[in-house]
């Protein structure tokens, strides 16, 4: 954990001041198990040269998980002026956020990925040579969705 010293107006007395960085208490005792993505290059490849691509980044999906109730409290944060604060959903920052989010994803679009479109990360390409193959895939992700 990160500490500073704050001199007081006062002279020769000094308080000592503990700052906490988002998580980082909650991601030195965190384990995360590895979540293989695959090769970011092949999958790069996959859809390369297609007449149709579209390019979806689910990066606020991370705030659509919610933490677990037991976690919650790992996750307090202070606000100078405004008071303590806890994360419901989950936050970028924590160890083990990435992974979460890809076991999610893949869990989600299990039956699409590799078919339908890509994905690597909080990212989906979905891409084809034809447009109305191309537009049943996009309207199946959405349904998924």
């Amino acid at each position: 954990m990160a500490e500073k010293q704050r001199r007081d107006r006062g002279p020769g007395t000094t308080r000592r001041r503990t700052h906490q960085r988002n998580g980082e208490c909650a991601n030195v005792a965190t384990q995360v198990p590895a979540f293989p993505s695959g090769d970011l290059k092949t999958k790069q490849q996959a859809v390369a040269g297609r007449q149709w691509a579209s390019v979806i980044d689910l990066a606020a999906g991370y705030y659509a998980i919610r933490m677990d109730d037991e976690a919650i409290p790992y996750t307090a944060f202070h606000v100078e002026g405004r008071g303590y604060y806890v994360y419901l959903r989950m936050p970028f920052g924590l160890t083990g956020t990435p992974t979460t989010f890809c076991e999610m994803v893949a869990t989600a679009l299990d039956d699409l990925i590799g078919k339908d479109l890509v994905n690597w990360m909080d990212d989906i390409c979905i891409a084809g040579d034809e447009f109305e193959d191309k537009f049943m895939k996009v309207t199946k992700f959405f349904q998924r969705c």
